[in-house]
């Protein structure tokens, strides 16, 4: 346990200061690329919304399944109380996983929402108002 959580806190240090790098770019330079990938600004914020909410609803899978197998071994423990306590600390650990989940998707949405709103973009697939995609018409 105690490997993952020093294995997450150095992918945080180290993939915390990746995107001050990538703002080396002009924005001419990013509006290049972009016209030549032909990708929209809304359709990398949609991307991006997509990904994690791909990714949390995964998470909730697993919490999910942990959830089964945590009830299975408490049902089939038969008064073992070594599978018992093995059994609630999963279930322990599973809602904590799930409170975490949760508070990861308000984070990624009170995020997105903010930038949109400051933005000017409506943050769906569609460009609002002004906004046209870089690469049509």
């Amino acid at each position: 346990m105690k490997k993952i959580f020093i294995s997450i806190a150095l992918f945080l240090i180290v993939a915390a200061p990746m995107p001050t790098l990538a703002q080396g770019a002009s924005k001419t330079q990013t509006d290049a690329f972009m016209k030549t990938a032909e990708i929209s600004r809304d359709s990398v914020g949609t991307i991006t919304s997509n990904a994690i909410k791909t990714i949390l609803s995964l998470l909730g899978i697993i919490f999910l399944v942990l959830m089964v197998y945590a009830g299975y071994l408490w049902m089939t423990a038969q008064g073992n109380e070594d599978q018992i306590s093995k059994a609630k600390g999963i279930l322990t650990t599973a809602v904590i996983g799930l409170i975490i989940i949760v508070s990861a998707y308000c984070i990624t949405y009170f995020v997105f929402k903010g930038l949109g709103q400051a933005t000017g973009s409506s943050g769906g697939n569609k460009p609002s108002g002004g906004n046209k995609p870089i690469g049509g018409g």
